[in-house]
């Protein structure tokens, strides 16, 4: 039979949820700022415009022709537990790879030479798309994508990221019932990043050590011993990090 023993509600997201939503809020803060650059560049601010999401099915059905602003949607497929850097109490090291999809959207446009076709119009947003998220996510501002560090942790503030890659850009065509959709391209930019995951910890009673006596002659052999568990002995608490915090003393501790 268990016993339940956790006795705090575990309603946390885990920190896998937290950078995926970090990056694409990075995204989104990131594209506003471009616009604004742009406008006071004089320069067309819809061509730094993103659409951002995460975990949505099917993004690209929020296309039309009217509605052609590249898509961004920001999700995670796996997560891999590093065991030689992590612990079984306190922490989980994990590598994930969250997938950052860069969609385009094309119509066929007139040129100087004659028509753009709507394909490589939809193949050239989604490589502006892309070009963006790798520069912004890869900025040495978000080198932690945003999460405190080290000297900057507060409290009981624990580290969440450790580090960021990007590890690949692959372009592929998205497929609705296995059929290509017309007029869309997609290029996928995936992000490696190494960070912590915390569960929840057993909270240490007071507990009470053996206290003993020791005697020994004077050429230091040690003849006697008593033990004895007169109280109190010894009290300590046993901290998150495994400290020991001495309460009250008497006689000798063994620890």
């Amino acid at each position: 039979m268990i016993v339940a023993q956790i006795q705090n509600l575990i309603d946390k997201q885990d920190n896998r949820e937290l950078v995926r939503d970090q990056i694409a809020a990075i995204l989104k803060a990131e594209s506003n700022q471009q616009r604004v650059l742009a406008l006071a560049a004089s320069k067309d601010e819809s061509l730094w415009k993103l659409r951002v999401y995460s975990e949505k099915n099917e993004p690209w059905s929020s296309f039309s022709d009217t509605k052609r602003s590249p898509l961004v949607n920001v999700w995670v497929e796996n997560s891999n537990f590093d065991k030689a850097g992590s612990d079984p109490i306190h922490h989980q090291k994990s590598v994930s790879t969250f997938h950052v999809d860069c969609y385009g959207y094309g119509i066929t446009q007139d040129t100087l030479t004659g028509h753009a076709a709507a394909d490589r119009m939809a193949v050239l947003e989604a490589e502006r798309a892309v070009r963006l998220c790798r520069n912004i996510l890869m900025s040495s501002y978000y080198t932690y994508l945003g999460f405190p560090q080290g000297a900057f942790l507060t409290g009981d503030q624990k580290q969440v990221v450790w580090s960021r890659w990007s590890s690949s850009v692959t372009s592929f065509q998205p497929a609705q019932t296995d059929r290509p959709v017309e007029r869309v391209a997609a290029i996928r930019l995936d992000l490696e990043v190494t960070y912590s995951e915390y569960s929840p910890q057993y909270q240490g009673d007071p507990l009470e050590i053996l206290a003993l006596s020791l005697t020994k002659d004077s050429g230091g052999e040690w003849f006697s011993s008593d033990f004895n568990l007169a109280e109190p002995v010894y009290n300590f608490l046993v901290t998150e990090n495994n400290d020991f915090l001495i309460t009250e003393q008497q006689d000798f501790l063994i620890t």
